[in-house]
């Protein structure tokens, strides 16, 4: 057989294979572009992975912010008790109050700082940032207070009772603080697209 002939032969099996390694090589290139657009996440996808993203962030920050509001809560109910038993003209229980809202003042300040240490979401600094302020003044406050009871100065009977009246509005205000920002932390949770009020 001559070559001539061998070449006429494989002329047919020769065009076949052309046509599978074509067909071959359309399908790899199908295939590559199905597996980069699986790739490409969708618009929607990723939205949807931000929002958990957000939603487990917010989480785990309300979970730092409660142990400091259970320790704001109990630290505001024990003000009245520290001027309870507050005598009309100054003597031991004038000094006793005065040490009691000395230690009062102390947590006060490291509730401060620990709230303050936080890393709140965006949507909640200001909210943290006015809890965090109205500690500081309620802290400032009670030292004076303790301050003024430790100096023993009492001209009027009255004294007690405006002692009594300023502690008991130190506390309400305190206990409000809180609640401010779990409720501001929650509302974020169920609506993330609101805008908490400081």
């Amino acid at each position: 057989m001559t070559v001539r002939h061998k070449a006429k032969r494989a002329g047919p099996r020769l065009a076949a294979a052309l046509v599978v390694v074509t067909a071959v090589a359309v399908l790899a290139g199908c295939g590559t572009k199905a597996s980069s657009s699986a790739a490409t996440p969708s618009p929607t996808a990723s939205k949807s992975q931000g929002s958990l993203a957000a939603t487990v962030a917010l989480a785990g920050y309300l979970g730092q912010v409660k142990p400091i509001a259970t320790q704001l809560a109990a630290t505001a109910a024990s003000l009245p008790g520290a001027v309870k038993g507050l005598a009309t003209k100054p003597n031991a229980t004038w000094t006793a109050s005065a040490a009691h809202l000395q230690a009062i003042s102390l947590q006060l300040s490291s509730q401060a700082k620990s709230l303050a240490a936080l890393t709140p979401p965006t949507a909640l600094r200001s909210v943290q940032d006015a809890v965090v302020n109205g500690i500081e003044a309620t802290q400032k406050a009670v030292a004076k207070t303790a301050a003024t009871l430790k100096k023993g100065v009492a001209k009027t009977a009255a004294t007690k009772a405006q002692i009594q009246a300023q502690v008991a509005t130190l506390q309400g205000k305190l206990s409000q603080l809180p609640q401010q920002l779990i409720s501001a932390v929650e509302g974020v949770i169920a609506s993330p697209n609101s805008t908490p009020t400081p």
